[in-house]
């Protein structure tokens, strides 16, 4: 996907979105920071690991997506291993 996109050619341009995806098909710098415990939206989630530490258990994640095919909502679950940050380069 990355060759890809790295072949079109994409103007950095001067709107966020034209930049955002310039950064994306660039990839990310080789640097990815790991975190334990995030906070984003509001809300702290902890890795499975960090969890077995502590009091409040949030490593644990549902996700609902729509089927396209039937139309069905299906509900994910599962729990957060690794956090990583992942820096584009941009904003």
């Amino acid at each position: 996907m990355y060759t890809w996109l790295r072949e079109q050619d994409i103007p950095y341009g001067e709107i966020i979105e034209e930049q955002s995806i310039k950064a994306l098909a660039s990839r990310p710098l080789r640097q990815v920071t790991t975190w334990q415990t995030y906070d984003i939206s509001g809300f702290t989630y902890y890795t499975e690991s960090k969890d077995k530490k502590s009091m409040a258990q949030n490593s644990d994640v549902r996700c609902e997506a729509k089927d396209d095919e039937t139309g069905d909502i299906i509900t994910y679950f599962g729990f957060i291993k690794d956090i990583w940050e992942l820096d584009y380069g941009i904003f």
